[in-house]
């Protein structure tokens, strides 16, 4: 199925999540014993790869120095605070212009992300706000060799 989906165009991150809904909904049939299916074979397909994803080696996060080099430079711009947020916090992209001010809590120096800008349901959480705290942890993280999620 994956394969004539391909064949007629259709692009890999679509074939990605047909091959996710399928795989989904085959493993709910198997669970439940329901249309006499007893192995879910759709979870043996590797899923298609996206020549265009971008591979292990396109990423690399930004040192402390880098972040605060870029932030220096963004300095007056109308969206340094926004910057700053995404670069201190983490914070993805869509995340981020998610936000509105009742998200901000001030008192409890919190974040909370309750939507996301892509139409999609953001993960709820609160982010602490507690900025020199979380370089310092990663700092310490990036010297023993290990990357650590704030």
């Amino acid at each position: 199925m994956i394969e004539r989906l391909a064949e007629r165009g259709v692009n890999p991150p679509t074939l990605q999540k047909c091959r996710d809904h399928l795989v989904s909904a085959l493993g709910q049939a198997v669970k439940e014993r329901t249309w006499g299916i007893e192995v879910n074979v759709a979870a043996t397909v590797d899923a298609p790869a996206d020549p265009d994803a971008p591979s292990a080696d396109d990423w690399y996060t930004l040192t402390a120095a880098q972040a605060d080099a870029l932030l220096a430079h963004l300095a007056g711009d109308e969206y340094e605070s926004l910057y700053e947020i995404c670069l201190r916090l983490g914070l993805r992209q869509s995340d981020a212009l998610g936000l509105t001010w009742a998200d901000v809590d001030l008192e409890k120096g919190a974040i909370s992300i309750r939507q996301s800008l892509a139409g999609i349901r953001a993960s709820r959480r609160r982010i602490p706000l507690n900025y020199p705290k979380r370089i310092e942890r990663r700092a310490a993280a990036a010297k023993r060799g290990k990357s650590e999620a704030a």
